[in-house]
């Protein structure tokens, strides 16, 4: 979709994807009538909304004002600000240059009626999924609800200051920034290990490694 005018992009269809626009259903804004349910014991509803998963996130946390930001967190971590619903070239003039590198524009939704509103979306591939790692992979914890007390067992036996040292330092897990410009063949290093490290350090890295990325 060309995210200026709201419908299907005719360089990127047919001569990138090959795929003919004619075959392509209408471009619809979020909330509007899409059709009616054919079968099953929902026959005859109609379908009147449709938006993705994080967009609709950000609707549901009710960042409906420019300058809002929601934050989710599952498999990985997905950060969308509202932008608001001035032309593309207008809401990326507050963007940064570096923030346009790194982060995706987006339509966050529309309205019948109403201009698109549109966001930037930040997305990090793992955080959650860094403790499936931990427990299916490395066999550290059981459950993940140890995570949080061995993490603070491990800061009650060293200074905040060695915890935040070696938790900066120790970068098991790779959290990809999904963008334009990802590099998916990043491979997890851990540097800076002295003899403190033990299974409550990678617990405590992690979550670390993890807010680090958010924050950053």
């Amino acid at each position: 979709m060309n995210i200026e005018t709201l419908e299907w992009d005719h360089y990127l269809c047919e001569k990138v994807f090959k795929i003919p626009v004619s075959i392509l259903p209408k471009m619809q804004s979020s909330a509007s009538q899409f059709g009616l349910i054919k079968s099953g014991s929902l026959q005859g509803i109609p379908v009147t909304g449709v938006i993705g998963d994080q967009h609709s996130a950000l609707v549901g946390h009710q960042c409906l004002s420019p300058g809002q930001i929601k934050s989710t967190y599952g498999t990985g971590c997905f950060i969308l600000q509202n932008l608001g619903s001035l032309s593309v070239k207008k809401v990326l003039s507050g963007v940064s240059a570096e923030a346009r590198k790194s982060l995706i524009l987006t339509v966050a939704y529309k309205i019948d009626g109403k201009p698109a509103v549109y966001a930037l979306e930040g997305s990090i591939a793992v955080v959650g999924a860094s403790m499936v790692w931990l427990r299916d992979n490395m066999g550290l914890i059981n459950d993940f609800n140890e995570i949080q007390s061995l993490t603070n067992l491990f800061c009650t036996r060293f200074s905040r200051s060695i915890c935040t040292l070696l938790g900066s330092q120790c970068k098991w897990f790779v959290h990809w920034s999904l963008s334009i410009y990802s590099k998916i063949s990043l491979a997890p290093s851990d540097v800076g290990k002295c003899r403190f490290p033990n299974d409550r350090y990678m617990y405590f890295s992690s979550n670390e490694t993890s807010v680090f990325r958010i924050k950053g």
